[in-house]
C-alpha cells in the first residue's frame, strides 16, 4: 500500500520547483543584458555641426556656452 505524500513533503517539492524556475529566470536576465557601451548618440558629425553652429550663430552664445571669447575660440580652432 503507497503512503500519502505528507504536506511537509509536498510543500518542499513545490519549493523546489519554485526555486528552480526562480534560478532559470535569473540565467535568462543574465544572458539577455545588453554587453559593452552603447552609445546613444551615434552621428559622426555632431561634434562638427555643433562647432559650426557655435561659431556662426550669435557671439553672445559662443560666449555663454564655451566661456571662451570668439577670437580666443577661432584662434584654438586655427
Amino acid at each position: 500500500m503507497a503512503s500519502l505524500p505528507t504536506p511537509i513533503a509536498t510543500l518542499q517539492s513545490q519549493l523546489y520547483v519554485f526555486y528552480d524556475a526562480l534560478i532559470l529566470t535569473f540565467v535568462i536576465a543574465i544572458i539577455l543584458l545588453p554587453r559593452g557601451v552603447c552609445t546613444q548618440h551615434t552621428n559622426m558629425w555632431r561634434g562638427t555641426t555643433w562647432t559650426a553652429q557655435l561659431l556662426y550663430s550669435h557671439k553672445a552664445r559662443l560666449l555663454s556656452v564655451t566661456q571662451i571669447r570668439p577670437d580666443v575660440f577661432n584662434k584654438l580652432l586655427n
